[in-house]
C-alpha cells in the first residue's frame, strides 16, 4: 500500500516538473498531515496532502510561506508542492533581536485583501460568532478531558474566568490568523522569515495570533514595539486580549497533548500563568 502511494507521488512530481530519479523521505516534524521531502539532482520541494490549497497559494504569493509551485488533487485529497526551504527555526533570542520583521510579516497575511476574502467565502466574519465558535470547541474538549482526567483545581477556575472575560472584549474585525504562531512553525532562510504549517487557518480576531506570538517570546517591555512596527498602537483592551489568547492557545495545546497521549511540557501551567496575567515565566 505504501509503496503505491510512494510511486503515485512520483507520478505527481514527474508530471510537474518533468523531472526522474525522485528520493522522497517523510519529514522528521511535520507529521500531523500527510507530507513528504522530495529531491532529485535539480530541484528539492516539500509535498503535503489535505490542505488549503488557495490560501497557500496567496501566502506564498505574499512570501509569507514557501512559494506554490504546483497543486492538484490525488485519490479525492487536495496536495500542494511547495518550494522546500532549508531553513532553521528561530528561538527565543533571534525573535527577540528581530522584532520588526515579525511584526511585519504578521501584518501581512492579517491585512491581506485576497487572503482575507478568500476566508471569507466559506467562514463567518461576525466577530461574536467566531469567537463563541472557537469556545464552544474548547468547552467541549474540556469537559470530556474533565471527566477522563483530573484536573488541577487552577485550571478548572482559569477555564472559568476564560469564558466569564470574553464577553468584555470590543467588537474588530476579523483576519486571516495562523492559529499556532510558535518557532517550530517558523522557518528561516539566509534572508526571509517564513510561517509554515497553515492546515488551521481561519478568520479570527488579530490578537489570536498575536497574544501568544508575544506572550511566549517577548517580555512585556517589548509589546509596544511589536504593535509599532505591526502598525498599531497598544491598549488596555489589547493587553486584556493578549493575555487571554495566550491563555487560549495554551490551553488548546495542553489538551491536544492529553487528547493524543504526549507529555503535557507544562501547557496547563502556561494556560493559568496567562488567564492570571501575568509574564511567561521562560521569558
Amino acid at each position: 500500500m505504501m509503496d503505491s502511494f510512494m510511486n503515485s507521488i512520483n507520478e505527481i512530481l514527474q508530471s510537474a516538473f518533468s523531472l526522474e530519479d525522485w528520493v522522497i523521505l517523510r519529514p522528521e516534524r511535520g507529521l500531523r498531515k500527510e507530507c513528504y521531502i522530495a529531491k532529485n539532482k535539480m530541484l528539492n520541494v516539500f509535498v503535503k496532502f489535505d490542505v488549503p490549497v488557495e490560501n497557500l497559494k496567496r501566502l506564498g504569493e505574499i512570501a509569507v510561506s514557501p512559494k506554490l509551485l504546483s497543486s492538484g488533487v490525488l485519490n479525492g485529497t487536495p496536495y500542494i508542492i511547495q518550494e522546500y526551504v532549508n531553513g532553521q527555526h528561530p528561538d527565543r533570542l533571534w525573535l527577540r533581536a528581530n522584532i520588526p520583521l515579525v511584526a511585519q510579516v504578521v501584518n501581512r497575511y492579517h491585512k491581506d485583501p485576497q487572503l482575507g476574502m478568500q476566508l471569507k467565502k466559506s467562514l463567518s466574519v461576525d466577530y461574536a460568532a467566531c469567537l463563541n465558535a472557537d469556545l464552544e470547541n474548547l468547552e467541549h474538549r474540556f469537559l470530556k478531558l474533565s471527566k477522563e482526567k483530573t484536573l488541577d483545581k487552577e485550571v478548572t477556575r482559569g477555564f472559568n474566568r476564560l469564558v466569564k472575560s470574553v464577553a468584555t472584549f470590543q467588537n474588530t474585525t476579523v483576519v486571516p490568523v495562523h492559529g499556532e504562531p510558535n518557532f517550530n512553525n517558523m522557518l528561516l532562510s539566509p534572508d526571509k522569515l517564513f510561517f509554515i504549517d497553515w492546515d488551521e487557518i481561519t478568520l479570527s480576531d488579530p490578537i489570536r495570533d498575536i497574544g501568544p506570538l508575544i506572550w511566549w517570546y517577548f517580555p512585556e517591555t517589548c509589546w509596544a514595539t511589536f504593535f509599532n512596527h505591526y502598525g498599531e498602537q497598544l491598549t488596555n483592551d489589547i493587553i486584556g486580549k493578549v493575555y487571554w489568547f495566550a491563555a487560549r492557545t495554551s490551553l488548546d495545546v495542553a489538551m491536544w497533548h492529553v487528547e493524543n497521549k504526549k507529555t503535557d511540557r507544562g501547557f496547563f501551567k502556561d494556560f493559568v500563568t496567562a488567564i492570571r496575567k501575568r509574564a511567561n515565566p521562560q521569558i
